[in-house]
């Protein structure tokens, strides 16, 4: 059905994505984790969303664009929240208190490292 070939599509894309933020290779990391949010919001599959949102915070903190990562971490959390799923707002703690940890804001970092 097209809604399982979404699902592999978008689990495709998250698989090459993390492959080459394993090789620095941020540029496409980051190109590939957006087609994966997009085919995520095609399918309307919150989980797939929320984990591309993840890989997308993740990816652009590696590339030192914390502005970037900052925004799409702070959507992680909300809509991790939104759902429930605990494991994924604790990664958005960890990458909120690190992009504020690399821009020497540590007051701000410890909110999200003491939740």
């Amino acid at each position: 059905t097209q809604g399982s070939d979404q699902n592999m599509v978008t689990r495709a894309y998250a698989g090459m994505g993390r492959s080459h933020q394993a090789m620095n290779n941020f540029e496409d990391a980051i190109e590939l984790f957006t087609e994966q949010l997009k085919h995520s919001k095609a399918c309307s599959e919150p989980v797939y969303i929320v984990k591309a949102l993840a890989n997308l915070a993740f990816a652009y903190e590696a590339s030192g664009d914390n502005s970037m990562s900052l925004k799409y971490g702070y959507d992680l959390l909300c809509q991790s929240e939104n759902l429930g799923l605990t494991s994924l707002q604790a990664k958005a703690y960890g990458v909120l208190g690190k992009n504020y940890s690399s821009l020497g804001n540590f007051s701000e970092a410890l909110k999200y490292y003491q939740l």
